[in-house]
């Protein structure tokens, strides 16, 4: 049992390669070469001028005034919203547009015109054949006639109940003091239809609801009997334009040396060698005079100790061998401690069985 337990060990403890990592500290990197420090000590590596891209000139604009600048359609913003439109502008991939709902007020003096409208006359029947609009005084209100009520101003001329008919005034009125008269040819049939003053974008300020039957005139004195309309909310539209992040590259030269790893363009004749070297009391070198920094990378061949020149004392070179036999030996050695191991278990298990089958009781 107990060789048993001395190749278990023997075997865990050949089981095992461990590596060293030797680690170096640097100087700062200097133009000036460290004289009196050993070569092996000394890390150089060239180092140049560069052109980098510099952004300059970085401002937001409309597509249409990019020009031969850089542009990021990626980052933009909003420009000023526009004033108020009552059309929808067109919205594009550059333009947004928002719909807003806005309270338009009104006064008796934003009515400009007449508009009769909404008839109710199923039949078609009945027509209008003079229209009379005048002051209080009986002096003539001029408008502007349009050319399908032509006429019927003058008394010789008649408009059918079914279209829209609309006088606007030339000039501006008192609807406190109009006198609408409407002269129609009915019969004993009823309809209905709606008296407006409207404003100049066609808005109903004063609405009457007219109701005829026989008689053959109307009228209508000022604006004592009408509905009155002083707001109302109506849609506008305004839009804001998208503006692009725009900018111009130039190529600078910062005036700082990079290594060859820095993103820049380098300039060949900037060239120029910069210089660190090790700081510690020793370093690790191979046969071959190159830096260690693994005992991995002294198994195969010897390795040294090289310390550093200080005050000029003369240098010390200890050979060290932190491993030098191949992992192949080791291998070979694992390989027959573990066949010896299994056949000593196996001579063990035999003499216990047949010590137990010849076992005198």
């Amino acid at each position: 049992m107990k060789r048993f337990l001395f190749l278990f060990v023997l075997f865990f403890i050949l089981s095992k390669v461990y590596a060293i990592e030797y680690e170096y500290n640097y100087s700062e990197w200097s133009e000036e070469y460290p004289n009196g420090v050993d070569n092996i000590f000394i890390q150089s590596e060239n180092r140049y001028n560069c052109y980098k891209n510099k952004i300059t000139n970085e401002e937001y604009l409309k597509r249409e005034d990019i020009g031969n600048k850089e542009v990021n359609y990626d980052d933009y913003i909003l420009g000023n919203e526009s004033e108020l439109y009552d059309e929808k502008p067109i919205e594009t991939e550059d333009i947004i547009v928002y719909e807003k709902k806005v309270t338009k007020n009104y006064t008796i003096n934003d009515v400009k015109g007449i508009l009769l409208d909404n008839f109710n006359n199923p039949d078609n029947y009945g027509d209008f054949y003079y229209i009379k609009i005048v002051d209080s005084l009986e002096n003539k209100i001029n408008v502007n006639e349009y050319e399908q009520y032509k006429g019927v101003l003058d008394g010789y001329a008649t408009i059918d109940f079914k279209n829209d008919i609309k006088f606007t005034f030339v000039n501006d009125v008192d609807v406190n003091n109009i006198v609408l008269s409407l002269y129609y040819e009915l019969d004993d049939l009823y309809t209905t239809f709606d008296i407006s003053y409207i404003a100049e974008d066609g808005y109903r300020i004063f609405t009457y609801k007219a109701s005829i039957i026989g008689e053959n005139m109307l009228t209508l004195e000022g604006i004592n009997d009408f509905e009155s309309h002083f707001e109302r909310s109506v849609t506008k539209y305004t839009y804001k334009d998208k503006l692009y992040k725009t900018y111009n590259i130039v190529k600078e030269n910062d005036g700082i040396y990079h290594n060859l790893n820095d993103d820049c363009d380098i300039i060949d004749e900037t060239k120029k060698s910069f210089y660190r070297y090790i700081t510690n009391d020793y370093v690790i070198v191979n046969s071959s005079g190159k830096l260690v920094t693994s005992s991995n990378q002294c198994i195969k061949s010897y390795c040294f100790k090289v310390y550093a020149n200080k005050k000029e004392e003369p240098k010390k070179e200890i050979t060290i061998n932190p491993s030098t036999g191949d992992s192949l030996y080791y291998y070979l050695i694992l390989f027959i401690l573990s066949m010896l191991f299994i056949v000593l278990f196996r001579k063990q298990i035999i003499n216990l069985v047949l010590s137990n089958r010849f076992k005198i009781n």
